[in-house]
């Protein structure tokens, strides 16, 4: 049955089932039957669009493909019933165990064909996924090679994804790619993570790491206000059109051309409007040639934005903050990054794409909830970020029971009691949940001044926010409508932060002597030499930093962030925060490391505690003005009839360049000079007088402040 180019409308449903028949009828030819396996590749990446018109370059090329091996022409079945007779003749005269052996053959090579059209295909072979059990996130500034190195020392199995890569930049500019691309022969299993909107590019981009990782992902679930501004991650999947054309575009483009190369292509994507449209958006990557999903089982900032506005049209501004059960409280609880994660979402996913790898991300904050969550939502993996920040260690603690590999001695591990240590943490960790409480009462204010402003329109705010007076009086209101409890709550505010700065630290067991151990001690594989020591861990990550050079803001978050407790206690954090070089750092912490061990006597400082809460509570009160700042601004967005209620938040956020400088210090008068500023950066604060004067040529000394103007 040769194909009939007058009447086929080349669609990827009507050319799949002319394969199908075609690989029976010309069964004996095998030119024809490679160029119908060609067929099959060609349109292997247009799955997902099934009764669409294939493009014209993919029709030319099959055209092209089936005229060499006389597969095309006007005519219809003339060669199916020639083969069908011959292979009746063939037949006859043979025994039934001879038919039956020919038809086990002839199926083993239609189920090897079949194979050649997998999506994993590369070559002649399948591709071969890393180990992806536990797995660290991409973070930028977070995942950089010092960092992933020390995670491997507690795992070495972990595999790790890079930061955020520019994908045009990194084609295009050497300099960005030396500073970027930084990796050793340890440094795996690994994964490329890169943004980007051409489908080109990002393959080029590619190409440039193969051989130096094990897979390359495609960010599909950056939230941020630069990839709104680029048109990356996230809002790639912001309307239908991007989500089902550009993405499965760059997803088809990258695994057709990398897979020669034997790498896979990851996605890396965050929740859809509904359960069903998560899985419609998996199941079509899937189609595509995608390898693995990881799922961050949060919602993507403009589908909250969307939902948060679809409420307020509905119920009002309370409609935002609501009660619970409200659309207001489940969003503003995954606006916030530590918020509760939906795992049952990715369990769903999961349990209905079978075999395909699914990771699930997010709600980890301890080696406890990595096995809780493999168990829960069923997926092959987990991804930690933000557990993976505050204990480098996770995937190596209790979770893990199998004993270490490769001659590794395995070792008891004794479960402390309850003693004073655990006791300051569980305080700890009391003070923490009442003092997010006050702050949801505080995001209360902030709607409550949305409906007062409001309803004051044309009554005097005439810069998009309100007058003292007014102000107080919206306080005064929303109190009135509180319980005495949540009057207490907002009242305490202040002496919950002093407790928590005085909270006295919970002591490892290391330094308290001989614990007291439980009944039935466990046994762990020994994949590190300071696992649950945060200082210890700090300066195995110096050691690192000093190995595989790391910039010192880099080398300070992560201190602060693995050892922040300790720091704080000992009154070290402001040292570490100041350093001015990678030794200072290490300084400080093995200053906080003596005075744990008793080595030294720590003897606090009275000053220093005082400065540290008011360093919190001036944090607090900026924290609070921001929420003023972003209530005015949705305000006037209203005012003015915009659709986008955060146009004037994302509006004027990026800093200056040294050439705007230059531009703002050449515009004569003060008045005109500043009205330039708040049009183009409306978000940035410049002294204007003390630094203009001396910033052209050096951008480094101008004093730019991103704080509500």
């Amino acid at each position: 049955m040769k194909l009939n180019a007058a009447t086929c409308g080349w669609t990827y449903s009507k050319l799949r089932a002319w394969c199908k028949e075609a690989k029976t009828a010309y069964s004996g030819n095998s030119q024809q039957r490679a160029a119908i396996r060609t067929v099959k590749k060609v349109i292997l990446p247009h799955k997902g669009r099934r009764e669409e018109e294939l493009p014209a370059d993919v029709v030319t090329a099959i055209t092209a493909e089936l005229q060499l091996a006389d597969l095309l022409d006007e005519d219809g079945n003339a060669r199916k019933r020639k083969n069908a007779g011959r292979d009746r003749a063939d037949t006859c005269g043979e025994s039934r165990k001879d038919q039956h052996k020919k038809h086990k053959k002839r199926k083993k090579h239609v189920d090897d064909e079949a194979n050649e059209d997998s999506p994993a295909a590369s070559g002649g072979g399948a591709l071969v996924l890393p180990d992806h059990k536990y797995v660290m996130a991409p973070m930028v500034g977070g995942s950089e090679l010092a960092f992933r190195m020390l995670c491997r020392r507690y795992c070495p199995s972990l595999l790790c994804y890079t930061p955020m890569i520019y994908s045009e930049r990194f084609r295009n500019d050497a300099a960005y790619r030396d500073v970027v691309w930084q990796t050793v022969p340890e440094d795996r299993p690994l994964v490329a993570h890169f943004c980007g909107n051409d489908p080109e590019t990002m393959l080029a981009a590619a190409k440039l790491v193969v051989g130096s990782c094990d897979a390359v992902d495609i960010n599909l679930g950056c939230p941020q206000r630069i990839a709104h501004s680029g048109h990356f991650g996230s809002y790639l999947t912001e309307s239908e059109q991007d989500r089902n054309g550009l993405v499965l575009d760059i997803v088809r483009t990258m695994v057709t051309g990398l897979r020669c190369s034997g790498v896979p292509v990851f996605c890396k994507i965050r929740l859809m409007e509904t359960p069903e449209a998560t899985l419609d958006f998996c199941q079509r990557l899937r189609d595509s040639g995608c390898s693995l999903i990881a799922l961050h089982a949060r919602y993507p900032t403009w589908l909250i934005e969307k939902q948060e506005k679809e409420a307020q049209a509905k119920f009002g501004a309370c409609g935002v903050s609501g009660g619970s059960g409200s659309t207001g409280s489940r969003l503003s609880a995954t606006r916030r990054r530590h918020g509760a994660a939906h795992l049952d979402q990715v369990a769903f996913v999961k349990a209905q794409m079978g075999d395909f790898p699914i990771l699930a991300n997010g709600n980890v904050r301890c080696p406890e909830d990595v096995k809780m969550n493999l168990k829960s939502t069923g997926a092959d993996g987990i991804m930690s970020a933000e557990g993976i920040l505050d204990d480098p260690a996770i995937f190596g603690g209790p979770h893990d029971r199998t004993t270490a590999a490769k001659g590794e001695a395995a070792i008891a591990v004794a479960s402390v009691g309850e003693d004073a240590a655990v006791a300051a943490f569980k305080e700890q960790r009391k003070l923490a949940k009442k003092l997010r409480e006050i702050e949801r009462l505080e995001a209360l204010q902030v709607a409550a001044a949305s409906r007062e402003g409001k309803g004051q329109e044309g009554q005097g705010e005439t810069d998009g926010g309100l007058g003292k007076r007014n102000k107080t009086k919206t306080v005064t209101q929303l109190q009135d409508g509180l319980t005495d409890a949540e009057r207490a709550k907002l009242e305490s505010k202040a002496e919950i932060i002093k407790a928590l700065a005085a909270l006295p630290l919970p002591v490892s067991p290391a330094s308290q002597g001989a614990p007291r151990l439980s009944s039935s001690p466990i046994e762990q594989a020994v994949v590190g030499k300071h696992a649950g020591d945060k200082l210890s861990l700090a300066l195995e990550y110096l050691e690192c930093a000093a190995r595989f050079p790391t910039p010192l803001s880099t080398v300070i978050f992560h201190v602060r962030r693995i050892a922040k407790v300790q720091l704080t206690h000992y009154q070290l954090l402001d040292a570490v925060v100041n350093a001015r070089d990678v030794a200072a750092v290490s300084a400080a912490v093995a200053a906080a490391q003596r005075y744990e061990s008793g080595a030294i006597e720590f003897v606090p400082d009275e000053a220093a505690a005082a400065r540290q809460v008011e360093a919190l509570e001036r944090k607090a009160r900026e924290e609070g003005k921001r929420r003023d700042y972003e209530a005015r601004m949705i305000r006037k967005a209203k005012r003015e009839g915009r659709e986008d209620l955060m146009f004037h938040l994302r509006t004027g956020l990026q800093p200056p360049t040294s050439r705007d400088i230059e531009t703002a210090k050449a515009i004569d008068g003060e008045a005109l000079r500043m009205a330039w500023w708040k049009e183009r950066f409306g978000q940035v604060s410049v002294l204007l007088s003390r630094c203009l004067a001396s910033l052209v040529g050096r951008v480094r000394n101008y004093i730019c402040v991103l704080v509500p103007c």
